[in-house]
């Protein structure tokens, strides 16, 4: 209710600006990125002046700190949504990935600039997408957020086979990892939509031993098709 009753009074006091409210926030945001009232607020003042010019600034001093804060990746989010600032998004995410390539905030930011910042997601782009995540996935093997970004880039495709680099790609990692589940796991992707049981249940098996805390779900997984074999 505090900072709902503070925008009553900035919307009623002439002579204070929302720019000045704004400097006032930049030196208390930092220091409390994690309080969620704050980016509201943020959001309230860019809106009413109408430039987003400084806060991609404060936003990278946020990360430098903590980079996968939630409230300012939303906040980046609808920045970028509702003035377009797409440009160099991409450079920026692959700076940030270079900093930490387990940043799973960083990945699913990727996954809405592609998603909001290309009128036509063409055959051409998902394919470039996929083979960006498979180099991070040879990178860093057992790296779950290149495995669900790549989950993320079919989930709308109904012809996996298509892209066979993911099924040569993951079964090379998984001859050199053998425990790398999320690789098996995204594997298992693979020979249930092509409808390959028996294969299917061999990999739920393998899963039941390697992700052994999860094993209760595989074997729930294994029951839609387990009359199929």
């Amino acid at each position: 209710m505090a900072w709902y009753h503070r925008r009553i009074c900035l919307d009623n006091l002439k002579e204070i600006e929302y720019k000045d409210e704004l400097l006032w926030l930049d030196s208390i945001t930092v220091e409390n990125q994690k309080n969620y009232q704050i980016w509201h607020h943020r959001k309230t003042l860019v809106e009413k002046l109408n430039d987003p010019s400084h806060e991609k600034e404060i936003l990278n001093e946020v990360f430098e700190e903590e980079p996968k804060n939630f409230h300012a990746w939303c906040h980046r989010i609808w920045v970028v949504r509702r003035f377009s600032l797409f440009d160099g998004e991409l450079d920026y995410i692959e700076d940030k990935l270079k900093e930490d390539i387990r940043n799973n905030s960083v990945w699913n930011y990727r996954f809405f600039i592609i998603n909001n910042s290309i009128l036509t997601i063409t055959d051409e782009i998902i394919n470039s997408e996929i083979n960006y995540a498979l180099y991070k996935i040879k990178q860093v093997p057992f790296n779950e957020s290149p495995y669900s970004y790549i989950r993320g880039l079919l989930k709308p495709i109904s012809n996996i086979l298509k892209y066979s680099e993911i099924k040569s790609t993951i079964e090379e990692i998984i001859k050199e990892f053998p425990e790398c589940y999320h690789a098996i796991s995204l594997l298992l992707d693979w020979y249930i939509q092509i409808k390959d049981y028996k294969v299917s249940e061999n990999l739920i098996d393998d899963l039941c031993k390697i992700d052994y805390i999860r094993r209760k779900y595989w074997l729930w997984r294994k029951k839609e098709f387990v009359n199929l074999v």
